[in-house]
C-alpha cells in the first residue's frame, strides 16, 4: 500500500484527480505524498483503484451510484456526492461544505471555459492546476511577489510586467534571472504558469 493510506490530512490541499496518464503520473504521486483526501469522478476511478491510490470522495453521476460502490467495494470508508455541477465545481462546493481551503487539480483537459471558473471562484482559498506539464496557480492580487530560484520558467496569458524575470521570445516564456524576489504585476486575478521540471 502506498504511504498516504496511513493518515489523511484535512489541513493539506484536497487532491482532485480528473486525469492519469504517463505526463502526470510523477506529480499525482508527488502531491500524495502530503496524504491528501483524495477526490475523483467515475472516469478516472477505475485508473485510480487498479493504481492501488486510495479514493476518499467520488463525484458521480445518479446512474452511476450502483457501479461506484462495486468499484469501491475495498476502499472503505468512502464518500460519494452526485453532481448537480462540472466535477471542478461540484468539488470546490463539496470542499466549501467542509470547511477546507486549498484544492490541488490535477487534469490535462482542462477547458477555457473551467479555467475562468477557477479563476473567479471564491469557495476556495488556494487553488493549484497541475496541467500539461504546468503548475497553475492564481493571484488575486497585484504585484504578485515570490521568492524563486533562478531558471525557473514561467508563462501568462495576459500581459504582465515583471521584476527579476527575463523574456525568452523562442519559448515565449519567462525565467528567474537570479535567486530571489520575483514581481510581476497584471491586472488581476491572473494565472501564473509555471513549467515543471522533465
Amino acid at each position: 500500500m502506498s504511504s498516504h493510506h496511513i493518515v489523511k490530512d484535512d489541513q493539506e490541499p484536497a487532491l482532485l484527480i480528473l486525469s492519469v496518464n504517463e505526463s502526470n503520473i510523477d506529480t499525482i504521486h508527488n502531491l500524495l505524498e502530503w496524504s491528501p483526501i483524495v477526490i475523483t469522478n467515475t472516469a478516472t476511478l477505475e485508473q485510480l483503484v487498479s493504481m492501488d491510490i486510495k479514493v476518499d470522495w467520488v463525484l458521480i453521476n445518479p446512474e452511476e451510484e450502483e457501479e461506484v460502490h462495486q468499484i469501491m467495494q475495498y476502499q472503505i470508508p468512502y464518500h460519494i456526492r452526485k453532481k448537480e455541477n462540472t466535477d471542478i465545481g461540484e468539488a470546490l462546493l463539496w470542499l466549501k461544505e467542509k470547511n477546507h481551503q486549498a484544492l490541488n487539480i490535477v487534469d490535462d483537459t482542462l477547458t477555457k471555459e473551467l479555467k475562468s471558473e477557477l479563476l473567479h471562484q471564491e469557495l476556495i482559498k488556494t487553488v493549484v492546476i497541475y496541467s500539461q506539464n504546468k503548475r497553475i496557480y492564481r493571484s488575486k492580487t497585484s504585484p504578485f511577489d515570490k521568492w524563486m530560484k533562478s531558471h525557473q520558467q514561467f508563462s501568462f496569458d495576459i500581459e504582465v510586467e515583471t521584476e527579476n524575470l527575463k523574456f525568452d521570445a523562442d519559448n515565449q516564456s519567462y525565467s528567474v534571472i537570479n535567486d530571489g524576489t520575483v514581481t510581476i504585476k497584471a491586472e488581476a486575478p491572473f494565472y501564473i504558469y509555471e513549467t515543471l521540471r522533465v
